[in-house]
């Protein structure tokens, strides 16, 4: 299982981000979604190394939104593009997660990584962030992409 810090972390980030947004509401640049984002760069790799052998010599150097909504109450939808620590390249991501309102937990996480196209992940060079606008567009193509990798865990009935 996860390190507990970094779930405890994680959810109390998660709560403070969404502070008084109000649901389907952005979240803001805050100094709490940044540490949201911060908390997300550990703990998502954490959660992919429990089920996808690559993540076990891999992190993340750097998570960019392009859509951050609140959608329930300490619950979000994020997506966007990341940077993969082994090689300084940029590939897509897209999370929804709620944190359990009464304990530092995550009660249910949905996370999908690296956008695949012929069945190779795509992963452009970072290059000081001009790999993160060669990547199209996320917002309007979320459902249909084809993930290298997806986890998920709580009582959430997640999209396969």
């Amino acid at each position: 299982m996860i390190a507990n810090t970094l779930e405890e972390n994680l959810s109390r980030g998660l709560r403070a981000a969404c502070g008084h947004v109000t649901d389907r509401g952005e979240l803001s640049q805050s100094d709490e979604f940044r540490q949201l984002t911060s908390c997300l760069e550990f703990y998502l790799p954490a959660v992919l190394r429990e089920v996808h052998p690559f993540w076990v010599k891999e992190s993340l150097d750097g998570l960019f939104h392009e859509v951050a909504i609140k959608t329930g109450p300490q619950q979000v939808d994020l997506a966007g593009r990341c940077i993969l620590i082994s090689d300084q390249t940029v590939t897509s991501y897209h999370v929804q997660l709620r944190a359990d309102p009464a304990v530092d937990e995550i009660e249910w996480i949905d996370c999908r990584l690296g956008e695949t196209r012929d069945d190779v992940m795509v992963r452009v060079p970072y290059d000081r962030g001009s790999g993160l606008n060669r990547i199209p567009r996320l917002v309007d193509r979320l459902d249909s992409i084809k993930w290298r990798f997806h986890v998920g865990f709580g009582g959430r009935e997640l999209k396969t």
